[in-house]
Parts: C-alpha cells; structure tokens; sequence
C-alpha cells in the first residue's frame, strides 16, 4: 500500500463503515418491578447432567455451585456480596450464569469488571460464550460488550489531524510504521489501539475534553461512540475497574449505560485501581500537553502559553528542590516542614496562577464573541482544564490534609527522554469512597477474587475496601489437592534478600542454573523489584545458556502476552517476571512445573503511599507492620503461589528462598495462608533432589 497517496487522499475515510442504526437499548428497572431468579435453577446449570454439566470433560464443582446460588440470592434480594473462590472453582462461569440470566429476563445490563486484560479476553472469547448457552434457542438474541476507555480507541479526527500536514512532513520512522498502521486501519472492526503496536497510541487518541460530539465530522463513524452505542444495546457489558470508577466519579456521565447489578472480579486490586483513580498530580509534560492542545486550535495565543510555561518551569524548579540528586521520591507535607522559603513558594505560585488567569480570561472573551461553535467548545475545554490543572497543583503543593491523604514528589521520565518532576496527592483510604460510589449507588454489588481472606477472615478486606452493611461473605474453597499437587519449599540457607541484597542475588545465581536444568526449564521466577531481578539475570545469563536454557526478562522488549505464550509454548524456557505476573499468569500442565519466589512480596521501602497507610494505622491504635505491612505482602503472596496448579492434573514446585518465611515469627503468616505445608531445605543439594523426585513423580504421572 502506498502510504503517501494514502493520506493525501481527502477521502481515505471511506475505509471506515459508518456506526449502525442504534438498536433496542436496555433499561434499568426498578428493583421491585423484576423477575426473580430461581436460586435452585441458575445451580443445576452447573450440576452434573446440567446445560454446562453435559459438556465433554465437565466436572461437577461445589464451590462453583455454592458460589452461583449466593450472588442469584444477593440479585434476588438486593444485598451485596464478597466471595473468595479459590483456584479452580470456576468463578467466572459462577456469576456468568445468574448474571445472563438476570439481564436476560428483565431486559437489563449487568456490568462485569476485570482489573485485567488478559481476564476480559477470557470472558469473551470462552466463559461468555459457555454461559449464554444455557439461554437455548435465544442465545443468539442476548448482546455482549466489552468497553474500553477512551484512550484505547483510535480518534478519526486525531488521524486526520496527523495525516493533514502530508506524508512528507512526517519524520523517518513515523513514515517507516506509517504503512503498518493504514493496514491495521483498514481492517480493524473496532479500533482497538490494543490490537495495534507500533506507533504512540497518544497521536491517535484523544481525552473526552478533546472531544466535539456530535459536532465532529467523523461522528458518524466514530470508534468510541459505536462501542458505546453497542453497550447501550447489551445486556452484559464486560469493562475494567478503571472504567466502572470513571463512570461513578463523573456521576453518571454517560459512559455506561444506566446498570444495577455489577461483579467486580480481581477484587483484590480494587483499593489500588481506586487510589490511582481518586489521586491528583502537577508535572510541567502534563501541563504542556494542555498548552500544546490548545496552541493547535489558536496560535495567537503562544506569548500567553510561552509565559505560562516559564513560570511553571521555575515553580517547578523551586519545588525540585526538596528532592536530593539521587532520591527518586520523597513525601512532604505541612506538618513535614518541606519548604525553607515558603514566601518565595507564594510568589511563584502566584505568578503561575495569574499567568494562567491571564490566558483563560483571554480564552472566554474569544469565546463569547466567536459564532464557530465548534472551535468555542475546544476553547471552553481548554480553559476549564487550565483551571482544573491549576487548582488541583496549588491542592497537591499545598499539602495541608496529611491525615486523610498523602503528598509526595518523585522524578520522572519526560517527553524524549528528558528528566522532570510530578507531585502527586493520593488517598490514605478509599473505603468510604467506593461505598459511596459503588455500593450505595447500586443494587448488587458482587466483589470477587481468590485472594480476599487474610488470616481466614474477610476483615482486613472489608476495613481497606468499605464491605459494611449490606455485605455478606462466601468462601468457595479451591477443588485442588494441593498436599499432593504440590511441593512448597523454603530454602533457609539462601541471604536475607532485606539484609544481604548482593548476597541473595550471588546466592540465587548460583542455585538457579541447577535448578532450571533439574525442572528442565518451565519455571516461573516471580520477582519484588526490577533492580533484584536484572542483577539476578544478569549474574546468571550465562550458566543458564550453559544449561540450554532459554531466559526471558521482563521489560526486555518483549510484552507480557508473548512472554507467556513463550513460556507455554516453548521448551526449557523460563521466564523472571515482576509486578503484574505475580497474578493473571494462566499456564495449565507440564509448561510450568516451577515458581520461584526470591522476596516475600512486602512493599518497597519509601513507597509512599504503603509508608503513610501504615503511619494512619498507627494513628488509628493499630500495627503499621501487623494490621496493614503484613496482610497486604500476604494476600500478594497467596497470588504468587497460585500461579503454579491451574488444574486437578498439575503437579509442581514452589521455592521461596526468603529465609524470613521460617526464621521470622510473622513468616507463619505467610505459611497459613497457602493450602499446602512448606518444608524447609537447609542446602542446595538437597533442594535440587526434592525438586528432582517431585517432577520426575509428576513427570510419570503425566506420560
């Protein structure tokens, strides 16, 4: 395809097929007007000799049952519920089945959130399909969406507004992906930015302050407002959390269609998704993304943007003063005594404010006299988020409200490349806020996961996430028999990776090579921290070459999704991974026989916003490392270990070579929250042997 006549041609839109006619939408229902489910009906489609039960290979699972008849009870009366569904209960086909079949007799969407994309493809692609099976002869009738947020669907406009300078003006790589991009253009049914790689999403998306509406000479064919259109017309929308906290925020903007019913799976990472999603910033990129946006409607304005931009950078350049040259992140606050010139701190901040002021007043009066109706719109936007942005930096810098938030200034990586600053302000608890957004504004609440408990109880769950009145509580244990699935060892012998860091590192590059040539590769290495894990491949890169091992690191060019296709695919493979592959990793059978836990999962020292919830613990009467450390490195912990047995036929290893597991009085806190005893292992020789007869045990087992 060439790409230049490509976008020289004015009509290269054509491409795109114009949105449908909107179809029969969904309705919200009062809750007395609706059509009960029969508890006992939604479970034996799961029961042996069932509609899912008939299928090849089924097995009948309990929990999955149990589970399936309490949220059928909790949409039936309304009440919310919190279920802890251990691996293997099948959770998703749990509340798939009352879900269908409660939006499908009363004409309603029920919403379904991920915190994951890897878990949305799953509902999709197998768990949706199986669960509207049991509708018969209607199945084709019932309507699913999977919505994403703005940002990951390509704007017509912003694509129009990148090809209109000419192919000719646009730098050597752009032109080089440019023909790769019109291919995923041309052909995708959606466009999802997910399913493209290549160049920055951010020149083909757009934020909803950007957006012309109706206005927009693309709105008819407009990505966004289809996927929302066909949600409107679902009677299961699956989102992520992101979303589902975007909408509420906004108090009900629009952006999903009007819903009661709402199952949030990946529950466990609920309070982090909210905090991010209730947290304010001030950085210079994000501001000059805001003068950027609207020199492109109004260039007049540059001497405005010029001055702005100016005082910021010397507000922000005064502020970066508090941040020693090798520190990356710091909190401050009133009561921290952060700044040593706080008159200094006024002016320049004043000096901000008014040059702001300046441009914004300068924006309503054009405003007020233009008749283009679309460009006054643009301008409106523009100075409103001007204001947001000076509100919310003047909110963060001034660090007044340390008991209920924390304040914090840490570096980050700029526009090409180039080093800046961002202060950020974060929520100490999030608990009050999701109850009156979610649980208050809903009828049915369902929050899912296998890690909810901690020390048996739901407790700490419902402190940190607000499941008070209204909630009840289920525990479906997992069908696995861990005892004989399993073999969990503690290698004691290994250095404290908290006291001896190069010690520990030394010590696993020794016994890693060994161990991966005894499992034969297969084997998942979950990691605390980047630092630890690139100081450990790199110690023993080579003696796993030596061994045939192929290595894979994450952050090494390759994503997580071919990461771990690699690892289920190919032979003696084994995979480090950080961060997100301590949940999420879905690798059935012989690929992955081994997980490797070098650090028990507690939060980074000077993480700042795990620092300040402990100080609010403190302040509370509790145990900053009891009551909030603790149970958090726990219930990550628990995630860690259940990647290992996906199904009844796996076998494997978990070695956790923290000694602090069995050395340390609070390790037992780690040991009982497994379903399978650790054994301590005092030298290499000996774990390489367990090790070995476990696999080869499994390995017979399996041929």
């Amino acid at each position: 395809m060439d790409a230049a006549k490509f976008i020289e041609d004015p009509g290269w839109d054509r491409i795109i097929p114009l949105r449908k006619a909107p179809g029969s939408q969904r309705h919200l229902p009062a809750h007395e007007d609706c059509e009960q489910l029969n508890v006992e009906s939604c479970q034996n489609h799961l029961r042996a000799g069932g509609t899912l039960g008939l299928q090849e290979g089924y097995e009948e699972r309990p929990g999955q049952i149990d589970m399936c008849g309490a949220i059928a009870v909790a949409f039936n009366s309304p009440h919310h519920l919190a279920v802890e569904a251990g691996t293997g209960v099948g959770k998703s086909l749990a509340y798939l089945i009352p879900s269908v079949l409660w939006a499908w007799h009363n004409d309603t969407p029920v919403v379904v959130s991920t915190a994951t994309r890897n878990l949305q493809g799953q509902l999709i692609d197998s768990d949706i399909p199986k669960a509207i099976s049991i509708l018969g002869e209607s199945a084709s009738s019932f309507k699913t969406a999977l919505l994403k947020g703005r940002a990951n669907y390509a704007c017509l406009k912003s694509i129009a507004e990148f090809f209109a300078p000419g192919y000719w003006t646009l730098s050597k790589e752009e032109q080089d992906m440019l023909p790769m991009f019109i291919k995923w253009l041309t052909t995708t049914p959606d466009g999802d930015l997910d399913t493209y790689d290549g160049l920055p999403r951010s020149l083909f998306s757009r934020q909803a302050d950007e957006c012309s509406g109706r206005r927009c000479p693309y709105y008819g064919k407009c990505f966004i407002h289809k996927a929302r259109q066909k949600a409107a017309e679902a009677h299961l929308v699956v989102v992520n959390h992101s979303l589902v906290l975007a909408e509420a925020l906004s108090a009900g903007s629009g952006i999903l269609p009007a819903f009661g019913r709402l199952v949030l799976d990946e529950a466990h990472n609920l309070e982090a998704i909210a905090t991010e999603s209730l947290s304010m910033e001030f950085s210079l990129p994000a501001l000059a993304r805001i003068i950027r946006r609207l020199l492109r409607h109004r260039k007049e304005y540059a001497p405005h943007a010029a001055e702005i931009l100016h005082s910021a950078e010397a507000y922000i350049s005064f502020l970066s003063r508090i941040l020693p040259p090798k520190v990356e992140t710091r909190r401050f606050g009133k009561r921290r005594g952060y700044w040593d010139d706080s008159e200094k701190l006024q002016t320049l901040q004043q000096s901000f404010e008014k040059s702001v002021i300046s441009l914004v007043h300068a924006l309503h009066d054009f405003v007020a006299a233009t008749e283009d109706e679309d460009l006054a719109a643009k301008l409106s936007s523009d100075a409103d988020k001007l204001l947001s942005f000076v509100n919310e930096a003047a909110a963060v810098v001034d660090g007044g409200n340390e008991d209920e938030r924390v304040y914090w200034i840490e570096r980050i990586q700029g526009e090409r490349g180039k080093k800046s600053i961002r202060l950020v302000s974060a929520p100490l608890s999030v608990a009050d806020d999701l109850s009156k957004m979610l649980y208050k504004a809903k009828d049915s609440v369902i929050l899912c996961s296998a890690t909810l408990r901690v020390g048996n109880d739901f407790r700490y769950s419902a402190r940190r996430l607000g499941l008070g009145e209204g909630f009840s509580f289920l525990t479906a244990e997992s069908p696995f028999d861990y005892f004989r699935q399993s073999l969990v060892l503690a290698a004691d012998y290994i250095p404290d990776p908290a006291a001896d860091t190069a010690g520990c590192c030394a010590a696993l590059s020794s016994l890693l090579p060994r161990l991966f040539a005894a499992t034969n590769g297969r084997a998942l290495v979950l990691f605390t921290s980047f630092e630890m894990m690139s100081a450990v491949s790199r110690l023993s890169k080579d003696a796993l070459e030596h061994e045939g091992i192929t290595l894979l690191v994450q952050g090494e060019g390759v994503s997580r999704e071919e990461m771990t296709r690699s690892l289920k695919n190919s032979s003696r493979t084994v995979l480090f991974g950080a961060q997100s592959f301590w949940e999420g990793v879905d690798v059935a059978g012989s690929a992955l026989s081994c997980v490797v836990i070098p650090r028990l999962p507690f939060a980074h020292v000077g993480d700042p916003v795990a620092e300040a919830r402990g100080e609010k613990t403190q302040r509370e009467g509790g145990s900053p490392f009891r009551d909030y450390a603790l149970p958090e490195a726990v219930i990550r912990f628990r995630q860690g270990f259940g990647r290992l047995i996906r199904s009844k036929s796996d076998e494997g290893v978990v070695i956790i070579t923290d000694p602090r597991i069995v050395v340390k009085n609070y390790g037992a806190a780690f040991r009982r929250s497994i379903p399978a005893s650790v054994h301590t292992v005092c030298e290499e020789n000996e774990l390489i042997s367990r090790v070995t007869d476990k696999l080869c045990s499994a390995d017979r087992l399996i041929t």
